[in-house]
């Protein structure tokens, strides 16, 4: 494993994960009569986005919120693009630059940019011990906005539910500022993990019999917005048991290392890719050989883009071209 630079190995894990997640909850034309079995996607948004807030607060540069904002649009826009570029030449696509820069990388891209904003202010101005409230403040918001949200316009229902988000984003930033010191792993006694393990599963298990009951007893569907909460408690688990010793050991390995890293580098070009990967390489008659073949081509296509993307990146920088740098996937 590499130690050049000592790393939270949790954060790295949750990334694959949420990668690993979102593109199974998109396998329903991979799976064909299996369609059932693609989910999931939900817990995987609430990983990346807690994985986001919990790197964020993490900096202790002091930059005003344009130098700030910056630096995240120049991780994200290189990529965004790249992909326009990509769409253009082998997709037939012909956005616009509006359209490229609202949608160049999908709703998620967008939402993730408004949310930066948001951050900046409670990273500025809220200490860690009231992330809570600001948390229940942010839920409370969503839950008021609700009843004014159109529930037979599926793009709107969409969108609001992507404004819940914003919790374990904030979420992640309260547990990073608590728990990101140099001894990263926590108590990993047997009775600890199958306490994580159980709360996981019940955490899982409430989220889909909440979904069952919602989306079908009409008097439930005022308390839609309570869905986070089961989505909160799996971030939780999922978190809490990457910061065991046995999720060191699995880190340390080399081989599980080389696949969690790549695959987590990759998290945001996998998240852009794989929509129009699935739609166009299905491949249901190979089933299972297919979930491997179609999952191999949505990596080679976002490490394919995440090299562009350095491409573009450093095509408006004055230094020369680092090619070392270009082809990392991470």
């Amino acid at each position: 494993m590499n130690s050049d630079k000592p790393r939270d190995y949790s954060i790295d894990i949750l990334k694959c994960l949420a990668a690993l997640l979102v593109t199974h909850s998109h396998f329903e034309n991979v799976y064909g009569d299996y369609a059932v079995l693609a989910t999931g996607g939900s817990f995987g948004d609430c990983l990346f986005f807690f994985c986001s807030g919990y790197t964020l607060l993490l900096s202790r540069r002091n930059l005003n919120f344009a130098n700030w904002y910056k630096r995240r649009i120049s991780r994200i826009y290189p990529t965004v693009f790249s992909w326009a570029l990509l769409l253009a030449l082998f997709f037939h696509s012909h956005m616009n630059m509006a359209e490229i820069l609202l949608y160049g990388g999908g709703f998620f891209v967008s939402c993730i940019m408004v949310f930066y904003v948001l951050f900046y202010g409670i990273k500025k101005f809220v200490c860690g011990r009231n992330m809570l409230a600001v948390m229940a403040g942010v839920f409370l918001l969503c839950w008021a906005a609700y009843p004014f949200v159109d529930k037979g316009d599926v793009d709107a229902m969409y969108k609001w539910q992507w404004s819940l988000y914003f919790i374990p984003m904030l979420l992640g930033a309260m547990l990073g500022k608590q728990y990101a010191v140099a001894s990263t792993t926590i108590d990993s006694s047997t009775k600890k993990i199958v306490m994580l393990l159980s709360g996981l599963v019940v955490s899982v298990a409430a989220y889909y019999i909440f979904m069952h009951y919602i989306n079908t007893v009409r008097q439930c569907d005022f308390f839609r917005p309570l869905i986070i909460l089961p989505q909160l408690g799996v971030t939780v688990c999922f978190y809490l048991l990457c910061r065991t010793s046995f999720a060191e050991r699995l880190y340390s390995n080399r081989y599980c290392y080389a696949f969690i890293r790549f695959v987590g580098g990759l998290c945001l070009e996998i998240y852009i890719v794989q929509p129009i990967i699935i739609r166009n390489w299905p491949l249901t008659e190979l089933f299972p050989l297919n979930v491997v073949i179609v999952f191999l081509i949505i990596v080679f296509s976002a490490y394919v883009l995440k090299c562009l993307s350095h491409v573009w990146s450093q095509t408006f920088k004055e230094t020369d071209y680092n090619w070392q740098e270009i082809v990392k996937p991470w």
